[in-house]
């Protein structure tokens, strides 16, 4: 349900109107309400509590192989689970600012698919010297 005063935002050009408008008059992309877009900062919150919960337990896993184990490979795997955090701590912090002004940030969007990109990166080269 639309309501004729939420601010709609433009998430290419950053643009605010409170009409109704679902297109950008500056640049013809699809405007988001700031309802929207603060209930998306919140779903960002969620998996960045699930990135950490997962990474702390990996690392708890990972040091008692390390110590318990003997297991040298393990060494290769808290860079993996210390991205894993890292984008964790990302997602929270993204999250937190954009369910609190109703705006995305390019530059944390960047932050995200670079961190996950990390993670998929050690995952890769743990599967490949572990194999």
């Amino acid at each position: 349900m639309t309501n004729e005063t939420e601010i709609y935002w433009c998430r290419k050009c950053e643009v605010e109107t409170l009409t109704a408008n679902p297109i950008c008059s500056k640049c013809g992309k699809k405007m988001q309400t700031q309802s929207t877009v603060k209930g998306l900062g919140k779903f960002l919150i969620a998996i960045g509590a699930i990135l950490m919960l997962i990474s702390g337990l990996g690392i708890a896993l990972t040091i008692r192989q390390m110590f318990f184990a003997k297991f040298v490979m393990a060494f290769l795997a808290l860079p993996m689970w210390g991205a894993t955090a890292s984008a964790g701590i990302a997602y929270i912090v993204g999250g937190l600012r954009q369910s609190k002004t109703g705006r995305t940030s390019k530059l944390l969007s960047w932050l995200y698919f670079g961190l996950m990109f990390l993670i998929i990166f050690f995952v890769g080269l743990f599967s490949v010297v572990k194999g």
